[in-house]
């Protein structure tokens, strides 16, 4: 949403409304017409408040990558996804001994 609108959603909440409001009472930031409905489609998922229906980055890479080559005509040059190596992958490894953090984070090691 930040990507789109150019802005934080709720710049003006501090801590304690931001919790009531957006995390307790599920306020969400409004959507615009203008950024189309798979956008909009995707931002909503991101925003839901039950965390399993929110998708993962591969996902909304994929949505947009396939809206991006539907308004080229089908041209998809350019589009195609490299898995990069985190810049940090190499400080947790020397930090932590291992690029798991937390029992659940990975950062890729293919790169």
């Amino acid at each position: 949403w930040q990507m789109m609108a150019l802005q934080s959603p709720f710049p003006d909440y501090k801590f304690e409304e931001h919790e009531k409001k957006v995390i307790r009472g599920g306020e969400r930031p409004k959507s615009s017409k203008t950024y189309g409905k798979v956008v909009n489609d995707i931002l909503m998922r991101c925003w839901s408040a039950n965390p399993d229906e929110r998708m993962n980055f591969s996902t909304i890479s994929l949505m947009l990558k396939k809206e991006v080559t539907k308004l080229r005509s089908g041209d998809d040059k350019g589009l195609n996804h490299v898995e990069r190596r985190s810049t940090y992958a190499g400080v947790f490894q020397r930090i932590f001994g291992s690029e798991e953090i937390f029992g659940t984070f990975r950062l890729s090691r293919n790169h």
